[in-house]
């Protein structure tokens, strides 16, 4: 990269000292034009004027076109330059995602879990089974606590039945309550839409 800018300051250079000739050798031309007119004749002298002002346009045409190249090299340098700055920052977020990855990796058991749709990864850590048991112990100790008179039936079909007996509400009428529970083994989106559907009114 630093090679290739060096050799785009040279060519500009080269450009800008070309013009600088450029101009030097109109001004001769319009030097020595003034100089010899007074020992010419009006045909010559027409011819000499006819002569420098074409020389004249053909070097303004040739000014044009060099500071057209200098401008586009200019554009050219200036996009390079943001288009490297860019990929300098890309280059360290992602040295620094793979220092973050690598440093995970090593200090906690999990994984990175990337998508190929371009969503960002994290990273999964499981839950040991110990743990998950532990939780669910609490909860159902709370859950007894909230529901003392709560018996457990039977198994039916796979399913845990719970039993609430009779009880008289206050507007005199009476309701039992039953609990039929079953452990299952999903994934989250699935557990998520599963308990979205669920009337928990009801």
């Amino acid at each position: 990269m630093v090679r290739w800018r060096h050799q785009r300051k040279e060519k500009l250079a080269t450009i800008r000292d070309e013009i600088q000739r450029l101009e030097n050798v109109l001004e001769q031309l319009l030097y020595k034009a003034q100089t010899t007119l007074h020992q010419l004749s009006p045909e010559s002298t027409s011819a000499a004027l006819y002569r420098v002002t074409i020389e004249r346009a053909a070097l303004h045409r040739d000014n044009l076109q060099l500071q057209d190249a200098i401008t586009r090299h200019l554009e050219i340098e200036t996009k390079l330059k943001r288009e490297t700055d860019q990929f300098r920052r890309e280059l360290h977020q992602v040295s620094k995602v793979k220092a973050t990855s690598s440093q995970l990796a090593l200090d906690s058991e999990g994984w990175w879990v990337h998508f190929p749709n371009g969503e960002p990864p994290f990273f999964f850590h499981p839950i040991p089974e110990d743990e998950y048991l532990d939780k669910l112990k609490q909860r159902e100790v709370e859950f007894t606590e909230r529901h003392l008179f709560i018996s457990f039936i039977d198994n039916m079909f796979g399913w845990s039945v719970d039993y609430v007996p009779p009880f008289q509400q206050a507007s005199g009428t009476t309701i039992a309550h039953a609990r039929f529970s079953k452990r299952l083994r999903c994934s989250l989106p699935e557990a998520c839409q599963t308990l979205g559907r669920i009337d928990i009114s009801q």
